[in-house]
């Protein structure tokens, strides 16, 4: 499991955001055009993260088995949950989440997302991501 994700206490993320806070003041300090280091995730962003990654790693485990996509799927299905929807309002955190599961399949050489957003505001803080309209050529 990703560091990133584990399990901490208030006190501990509260000591994370003061790093990450004294961190970006440095970096815009030396370089006030230099992006920023993202921020660690929230409590209910870590148990998301949880949630999913166990799933991809099952994912994963029975794609080495071989079969077929299909019978593969069923069996990840059997014990884990294979749909999940990231929901809330701007600002929830929503993108930080899909980042580091996106970052995290690739790192442990699970598969890859497809990333899409409705908005192009939310497709420009996404490597490699598309609008859903853009994705199945609407429009053109």
């Amino acid at each position: 499991m990703p560091a990133e994700i584990g399990e901490v206490s208030d006190e501990q993320l509260e000591g994370m955001i003061a790093e990450w806070e004294a961190a970006c003041e440095a970096s815009k300090a030396a370089d006030p055009d230099a992006p920023l280091p993202p921020p660690p995730l929230s409590q209910e962003q870590r148990l998301v993260c949880r949630r999913i990654v166990p799933t991809l790693f099952a994912i994963s485990r029975v794609k080495r088995a071989g079969g077929s996509r299909r019978q593969y799927m069923q069996r990840v299905g059997k014990e884990h949950d294979r749909l999940f929807l990231l929901n809330g309002p701007a600002g929830a955190g929503k993108t930080e989440v899909v980042k580091l599961l996106h970052s995290t399949l690739s790192d442990m050489h699970i598969g890859t997302l497809v990333l899409t957003a409705f908005q192009g505001s939310a497709v420009v803080q996404l490597k490699d991501a598309v609008t859903t309209l853009t994705l199945f050529r609407f429009g053109r």
